[in-house]
């Protein structure tokens, strides 16, 4: 998959109780999210471009890392600010700004320094089932981690 592919991707979970899941586009799997066990919160996210690990830390101010799948140092922290937003501060520099987006209830949207947006999700969760959709908007092709972040919010609305 890359960061330039316009049709929005559905979330799915690959067996139904599991932990696992799938981001579809045409019947086509362009990237997974699997959690190591049922309850803990290490998971494993795939594209084309790349394999990461996400973990969240912290007891009362939970922070999320990501690292390259088999590193040993972070890459990427995103720290909570409030009940429905985050701010991820990658190592190389950038900083991106995960918050609702005023256009539809349960949509989030990842904006870059600038105020551009990067992409948009929604989750809604029930009680055996859930389901999502992510777009990548067009200002993502100008971001080179732009399926690592994709990941990285995925994982923050599932653990939700």
């Amino acid at each position: 998959m890359g960061s330039t592919l316009t049709a929005p991707l559905h979330l799915t979970c690959s067996k139904e109780g599991s932990r696992d899941w799938d981001l579809m586009a045409d019947s086509i799997r362009h990237a997974t999210l699997r959690f190591d066990n049922m309850f803990g919160s290490l998971a494993t996210g795939e594209t084309v471009e790349g394999r990461w690990t996400f973990k969240r830390n912290g007891f009362f101010n939970t922070w999320i890392s990501a690292r390259h799948a088999g590193g040993e140092n972070d890459i990427a922290a995103m720290r909570r600010k409030g009940w429905h937003a985050a701010e991820i501060t990658l190592l190389s520099g950038p900083t991106y700004f995960w918050r609702r987006t005023k256009r539809a209830k349960g949509e989030y949207g990842l904006y870059d320094i600038r105020d551009r947006l990067i992409l948009t999700a929604t989750f809604k969760r029930k009680l055996l089932s859930a389901r999502g959709e992510v777009n990548l908007e067009p200002a993502a092709q100008k971001v080179p981690e732009a399926q690592m972040l994709m990941l990285l919010c995925w994982y923050w609305l599932v653990l939700r």
